[in-house]
Formats: structure tokens, sequence, C-alpha cells
């Protein structure tokens, strides 16, 4: 399915009367989609795509369950930039249906996922991740449902379902970052270079970047310098999260 709607954009292109920033934005979308998938099958690789290839622990169930609907979103923003690059609406707002039921399901699986996680780590690792994944799944929901709520707006709406989407494949840039040796200032520049691409590809395009996606973008880059240090090392939160291992 998703390799016809690609050759059909290809096909297609020639005939449309789309405006040369109308085929960048197709073709920046869909590559963003893609760079997500390389980012989240790199960083899973070990402990999910390839473990039935390799000698790694059993995988919780919860926790399958929470990759297979992590995946099948990837999978489905691909698709959904793959039917507007297409110019199939018609089967993109059908798709969208779907989407719909996906958002709740992430973040319902998402959130058992993490107070499952939790629950299995020391005190301190425990509050870390207790913050870091609460919150990226947080603004996940905000910008998808927000996403979804403002579909007739379709500059906002695919902005918004970027980023939502930029902000769940953090899990897997998460993964990836302390291989490359880049120390923590190194590793804040390769966030905000992933989280505001499309606000670099709109400044050279568009020149006018929309705020909505923007706060949501700096809220997951300020998670690790900001909300480590204040939030998740206070005695508050450190309680917090005692009470939920608990």
């Amino acid at each position: 399915m998703l390799c016809h709607v690609l050759f059909a954009y290809i096909s297609e292109q020639g005939e449309t009367g789309l405006s040369d920033i109308g085929r960048r934005d197709r073709v920046f979308y869909l590559a963003m989609g893609l760079l997500v998938l390389a980012v989240v099958v790199y960083g899973f690789g070990p402990s999910f795509y390839f473990a039935p290839f390799v000698s790694v622990r059993q995988i919780r169930p919860l926790l399958q369950v929470h990759a297979a609907l992590f995946s099948a979103w990837v999978l489905l923003f691909i698709l959904q930039t793959s039917l507007i690059s297409a110019q199939r609406r018609d089967l993109h707002r059908r798709a969208g249906v779907a989407g719909a039921f996906l958002v709740g399901l992430l973040v319902v699986v998402g959130g058992l996922t993490v107070l499952e996680s939790v629950r299995l780590q020391s005190l301190r690792d425990g509050a870390v991740n207790l913050f870091g994944s609460a919150s990226q799944l947080t603004v996940f929901a905000i910008l998808a449902t927000a996403g979804l709520l403002l579909r007739k707006r379709p500059e906002l709406h695919k902005r918004l379902m970027l980023v939502g989407t930029l902000a769940l494949a953090q899990a897997g840039l998460g993964r990836i970052l302390p291989g490359l040796n880049l120390g923590p200032g190194g590793q804040i520049v390769v966030t905000m270079l992933f989280m505001f691409s499309w606000l670099i590809y709109d400044l050279l395009t568009h020149r006018r970047p929309l705020l909505a996606p923007l706060f949501g973008a700096a809220a997951v880059v300020l998670i690790a310098p900001v909300g480590i240090p204040l939030i998740v090392r206070s005695a508050a939160w450190l309680q917090f999260t005692a009470w939920v291992q608990s």
C-alpha cells in the first residue's frame, strides 16, 4: 500500500499544479516520517525489533503492546504523509479515524507502561524515568489531540502531528545519543535540531513559524536540562515517585 502511494505521488507530480512550496512541503514531511522511523528502529532495534534474532532478555507483555502501538503510529504517520503527497485526501481522512483511536491507546498503554517500568527501578532512576517519559507522553497527547481537532487547518494540523510524533520519537533518540559521546551539551544540540527541524524548514521556506507546535517542541527540549535539575531532584518529586513505586 505504502509503495503504491509513493509511486503514485512520483507519477502525479508532473501532472499537478502544485506550487514549489507545496511540493517541498510534501517531500519534507515524508522525509521527516522516514527519519523518525530510522531513529525508532535504530534506537529500539537491539531491545525490540531485532530481539527475535539476538539473545536479549524477555520483553514484558505490556512493553510489547506499547512498542507495537508506537510502531503503528510511526507507520501511520508515514502513510498519512504519503497519502497527502499522492493527493488522496479521502483515504487520509479515513486513516485519520484510526489515528484518533491510536492516540487514545498510546496514551493509556504508554502511561501504564511507564508506571510498570518505574516500579521496577531504583528510586532515583524511577524518578527520572517517570518525569521524562510522562512529560514526553503528555506533550504527544496534547499536540496529537490538538492536531486532530484542528484538522481543517492543514498548515497547523500537519505541524502539530509532526511535532507530536517527534516528541514520541525522543524515546528512541534518547537511546542513541549516549553512544555518540557528545556530552550533555552536544546531546541537547542534537535534540534541538531534531525537535526544531520543522522550524528551520519553515523559516527557510515559509518564513512564518506557528507558535503552537513551537511551544510543544520547546517543552520536549527543556525536559532534560530544566526538568531534571529543578523537579526530578526535588524531595517532593522523589516522595511522589516513592508513592508510585509502593
